[in-house]
């Protein structure tokens, strides 16, 4: 109406609103010794049969910041361990709507092998120095590996001059079952190094142990007495 009392009117549609709802973050893989955790974060429409575009930004440790635009689902890689924010956002700046989860990245196993020493050296020179090792029951793996013995170069903490004392050998994990290894020469600093094939792909290293020996070769001195009557 305006002031003389005429009127008019106009037909308009207002369209129902389309909100976020049901934000999801849920892991698609773990988090490996090589690679990061991949999760998905899927939400809801309020109107079904129109699914909502959202921006999704996932923030966390080790300045991760990413953000992907489009519709339920939406995957990120490369998450390492920590806790990270999920934000979830209509995409029209206009429409204030945001839906927050925490997500946590949970550290990778650090596995432990236990050695145990079964042969020392008998003879000076022979090579029959042997032991058992296999994963701590407290971080068992049961996938496939690769092992081999190697020797400290003399820094511990630098692995790049450690020697193979046996070759990579093929092997089949299976959680609690013990690896034999013989063929070990007299020697300290050894150490039993495993390659994961299988997820998680980690390097585990065991603690030292030494191979023991004789300090002399055996040795024996005859004596002969004659017959007589």
């Amino acid at each position: 109406y305006n002031a003389q009392g005429c009127s008019d009117t106009v037909v308009t549609t207002i369209n129902p609103f389309n909100g976020l709802s049901n934000a999801v973050v849920a892991q698609v893989s773990d988090l490996t010794c090589v690679s990061g955790e991949e999760i998905r974060v899927t939400f809801d429409s309020s109107i079904a049969a129109s699914p909502i575009t959202a921006d999704v930004r996932v923030t966390g440790p080790g300045g991760y910041d990413v953000t992907l635009n489009g519709t339920s689902p939406l995957n990120f890689t490369g998450l390492g361990e920590g806790v990270y924010t999920v934000a979830i956002s209509n995409a029209d700046p206009t429409i204030n709507c945001v839906l927050t989860e925490t997500y946590e990245v949970l550290p990778v196993t650090n596995y432990i092998l236990d050695v145990t020493k079964t042969s020392d050296i008998v003879c000076l020179g022979d090579i029959t120095g042997a032991i058992t090792f296999d994963f701590n029951a407290a971080t068992d793996y049961s996938g496939a590996y690769t092992y081999v013995i190697k020797q400290d170069g003399g820094t511990p903490n630098d692995f790049t001059d450690d020697t193979d004392v046996t070759g990579s050998t093929g092997a089949d994990g299976s959680g609690m079952e013990l690896e034999s290894v013989g063929g070990i020469p007299a020697g300290t600093g050894y150490y039993v190094e495993v390659t994961m094939t299988a997820t998680p792909e980690c390097l585990v290293r065991s603690g030292f142990f030494t191979i023991d020996a004789p300090a002399v070769a055996l040795s024996v001195t005859g004596a002969t007495t004659a017959i007589s009557c």
